[in-house]
């Protein structure tokens, strides 16, 4: 069986008269993360910042890219070597609620119901009514 070392593909099996070929992954497009018998490299994962993510780590030929988050957005989907695979934008809170805990990069944003006698017009803090 013609195998590749990690980073590059086969490109040319080996015969009776050569050896196997290998053609490396390219780099920021494409990447083998162990030795192989493939013909293709596997594609990098994007990090789109339209779906809230942020490259943390590059693609490179021999390891895929990790994933964060961007401002205002925490992660859904968590993978031990993609990082966040899954974001999604921070709840804003109502006008009648407060945020009781602002959003991070792994929870969203925690809304509470102003109290009774309170009001909130930007769903940040609640105001006693005055008269």
């Amino acid at each position: 069986m013609s195998t590749c070392s990690t980073g590059s593909v086969v490109q040319r099996d080996c015969t009776e008269e050569s050896s196997t070929g290998c053609v490396p992954c390219e780099r920021g497009m494409s990447y083998m993360d162990e030795d192989n018998g493939l013909h293709q490299c596997r594609s990098c994962q994007p990090c789109k910042a339209e779906q809230g993510l942020v490259t943390k780590r590059e693609c490179i030929k021999e390891r895929n890219s990790a994933c964060g988050v961007l401002d205002s957005f925490y992660c859904q989907s968590f993978h031990q070597d993609l990082g966040c695979t899954l974001a999604e934008m921070h709840t804003r809170c109502k006008p009648g609620q407060r945020t009781k805990a602002p959003g991070t990069n792994s929870t969203d944003t925690v809304c509470e119901d102003c109290e009774t006698g309170f009001y909130s017009r930007n769903g940040i803090e609640c105001t006693k009514w005055t008269m």
